[in-house]
């Protein structure tokens, strides 16, 4: 089984990416920083 990373998979766009790729048979942890904006 292959694992994706998905950054901001809580998002509107990261959670139907998320979605499609579980459809597809990935195994897809996510990350989130609510609170934490890094401002460059």
């Amino acid at each position: 089984m292959t694992k994706v990373l998905v950054t901001g998979g809580a998002g509107y766009i990261g959670s139907h990416v998320v979605k499609a790729l579980g459809e597809k048979g990935y195994k897809v942890p996510t990350h989130e920083a609510f609170g934490q904006e890094a401002f460059v």
